[in-house]
């Protein structure tokens, strides 16, 4: 089964069988074809041959394939202990001509939130799956089960670069009588990324909120959630204040940032500019700043301000999905 997407693919640093460290960054410009695989699949292993037959062939067209083996993530067993399957084992005595990854147990995460969202059941990614990613780093189709080489051929040739034609190819038949907007939800996503503390993966998806609207007032104030727990605090800064000049969709957004605007004008001790300003009501975070980092345990310090943005990113997650 294959769908037609269009999400950013989020990036990572892998390790190849070599120990050589891979990212999907490197192959920008060029269409990859992803794959997430274990050796425990039967439809795993058939891929890999498939992949095998036709790498050069794809390579010779700019497509790369790189195959991201699981089994070094911690799984568990039938009998509910921790247990992993050798790879090294597996591949002896076989030699593929592509690059095989080893996963992280972040990568996988990132991709499992990625592959729920992409979905209106928001199931769990199983395995095999692979994602076609364009030359932009967008996710053009997903493939689930085992590949047919002849429809990865068909789509290298019919890449979408609009969202309409992203529309045109999602649906199975031309309508006249009925227009629909291409969308996606990036805050859910975002948010769901910063939840989990994926940090760079959230603001992607902020930013491709924000691109979508530039007037979005939650997309700013994800951004700025981000880049305030970076302690990239102008940056921060900058989206907060963008933040509160806009029209918000939900009521605490303009609220929390101004209070983190308080945080920042404390962090960088403008004390008297965040005391005097009446849309700024302390917490115990700010007050850190205040009367010095004596006063509060720094970790306490960091935990709360994350309990705080998270709190709001995940109030903005309920209401946008419901």
């Amino acid at each position: 089964m294959s769908v037609s997407i269009g999400a950013v693919a989020p990036d990572f640093s892998l390790p190849d069988l070599s120990g050589k460290t891979r990212t999907l960054l490197e192959f920008k410009g060029k269409t990859v074809l992803l794959n997430l695989w274990t050796t425990k699949s039967e439809e795993c292993r058939a891929d890999l041959a498939w992949f095998e037959k036709n790498y050069s062939r794809w390579l010779k067209s700019s497509t790369q394939t790189l195959c991201i083996n699981v089994d070094n993530v911690p799984v568990t067993s039938n009998q509910g202990k921790p247990g992993q399957i050798d790879l090294d084992a597996f591949l002896r005595g076989r030699r593929f001509s592509f690059p095989i990854l080893r996963c992280s147990e972040d990568v996988a995460a990132v991709y499992n939130i990625l592959f729920r969202q992409l979905f209106d059941r928001h199931r769990d990614l199983s395995l095999p799956t692979s994602f076609l990613v364009d030359g932009d780093g967008s996710i053009v189709k997903v493939y689930q089960g085992t590949i047919d080489p002849e429809h990865v051929d068909q789509d290298l040739l019919r890449i979408p670069r609009t969202d309409e034609e992203r529309l045109a190819r999602a649906l199975p038949f031309p309508s006249k009588q009925y227009t629909l907007a291409f969308g996606r939800n990036h805050l859910s996503t975002g948010s769901l990324f910063y939840q989990r503390g994926y940090l760079e993966q959230a603001e992607v998806s902020f930013q491709q909120a924000l691109r979508d609207d530039p007037a979005n007032a939650e997309a700013l104030y994800g951004i700025g959630s981000v880049y305030l727990n970076q302690n990239k605090n102008a940056a921060a800064r900058e989206m907060f204040e963008r933040c509160v000049k806009v029209q918000s969709n939900y009521p605490d957004t303009i609220p929390d940032a101004w209070n983190n605007l308080g945080v920042l004008a404390t962090r960088e001790h403008r004390i008297d500019e965040a005391i005097n300003n009446p849309r700024i009501i302390f917490s115990n975070v700010d007050l850190c700043g205040v009367y010095g980092p004596d006063s509060i345990d720094v970790k306490e310090q960091q935990e709360q301000l994350w309990e705080e943005d998270s709190s709001h990113l995940t109030n903005m997650f309920l209401k946008a999905s419901s």
